[in-house]
């Protein structure tokens, strides 16, 4: 399972929580976040965890079982169109 997230945003009312993070997290990968209280750690666990949306960017979670053919890929995405 691979997941990436690309140009993840979130923010707070005029806080920025998380600002254009670009990653990819490669199946058998360990990933450490270091950082301050209020660098956005736990949101962005949070946000590719699914447990909270991002406000811009994509998430992709890739899953491929190798005993068959099939792939699932499950898209998060932040940015939302009002009509």
């Amino acid at each position: 399972m691979n997941i990436t997230a690309s140009h993840l945003g979130k923010k707070f009312g005029s806080k920025t929580a998380v600002h254009d993070l670009n990653l990819t997290i490669e199946q058998g990968k360990v990933l450490g976040l270091l950082g301050p209280n209020g660098a956005g750690k736990s949101t962005t666990i949070k946000m590719l965890s699914g447990q909270m949306h991002p406000d811009s960017g994509v998430i992709t979670i890739m899953v491929k079982i190798m005993t068959g053919f099939l792939t699932i890929c499950v898209v998060v995405s932040g940015s939302c169109r009002r009509r």
